[in-house]
């Protein structure tokens, strides 16, 4: 089964490995830990997921992908089902990747400050004027 496109954020777990198929292409792949949470144990579970990033461009990005480094991947996300010797049944996630990117601002500590959307400036009344949104009425 395959989503036609996904985006997950999580935590490496295993480090990137670059490798160059025999037809000359280039294939880096990780894998990641994203938690959900389960409603019917009330906590947060961790799962697996196994990221592959096609093309030459990545051999910088691959060294970055370190344990413990926090990502955001875009891609298509796949099930993949098999079967393991003992006959049990394993259901494995995967994202064939487009995209990958590094949350440095969470790793380094530096933190990105942002405009709260619903947040009205000051304003200031003159006289008998009165700013709709400060009587006690709702005016709609």
């Amino acid at each position: 089964m395959s989503l036609s496109q996904a985006t997950l954020s999580g935590t490496v777990k295993k480090a990137a490995e670059t490798k160059t198929t025999p037809n000359g292409n280039t294939v880096t792949n990780f894998t990641m830990s994203v938690l959900r949470y389960d409603g019917r144990a009330k906590e947060e579970k961790s799962y697996p997921v196994k990221v592959t990033l096609w093309g030459d461009s990545n051999a910088e990005l691959a060294s970055q992908l370190t344990p413990g480094t926090r990502v955001v991947v875009n891609g298509r996300l796949q099930i993949d089902q098999f079967n393991t010797n003992e006959g049990k049944l394993v259901r494995l996630l995967t994202v064939e990747a487009n995209k990958v990117s590094l949350m440095s601002s969470l790793t380094t500590g530096a933190s990105v400050e942002m405009e709260d959307p619903y947040s009205t400036p000051e304003t200031s009344t003159a006289g008998s004027e009165m700013d709709a949104t400060s009587s006690e009425e709702v005016p709609f």
